[in-house]
């Protein structure tokens, strides 16, 4: 049941997130900035799901489960790492640009991005290795 309950979660807040980009405008830096943003602003939903997932799938003792838990985990971190660190790459291009009126709203948007960016990669990471080591330790289980 846990398990069921955090596809809903994944799926309603992963959606959400994906629509951000529909449509698409990469070359705009209005656009990655702002989408970017709202991507770490919109990831709790999304994440609260894949870890309700993961924690079901090692706890029924899934192995299978387990490891596309791991790998999916261990994807959206990376793809995570790719948003952060073109929002990094945009940020020197939106201060400059930016009214002097707004440079401080602009900075607080760039800081909890960032930081927002740097907790979630680190926690996705953290669960799909831990994610890993427990399909390893199931399945040497199993086997002895």
């Amino acid at each position: 049941m846990a398990f069921v309950l955090g596809v809903t979660l994944a799926a309603v807040g992963w959606l959400d997130v994906l629509l951000l980009f529909y449509p698409s405008a990469w070359a705009s830096i209005d656009w990655e900035f702002g989408t970017i943003s709202g991507v770490f602003e919109g990831l709790p939903l999304g994440t609260i799901g894949l870890a309700t997932m993961t924690v079901a799938a090692v706890g029924r003792g899934w192995v299978g489960a387990m490891r596309l838990m791991a790998a999916v985990l261990l994807l959206v971190a990376v793809g995570l790492t790719l948003l952060a660190v073109v929002f990094a790459l945009d940020m020197p291009v939106v201060w400059r640009a930016v009214n002097p009126n707004m440079q401080q709203t602009i900075a607080k948007a760039m800081a909890k991005t960032m930081i927002s960016a740097f907790v979630y990669v680190f926690a996705y990471v953290t669960l799909g290795l831990w994610t890993a080591r427990r399909v390893r330790a199931t399945v040497k289980g199993a086997a002895t």
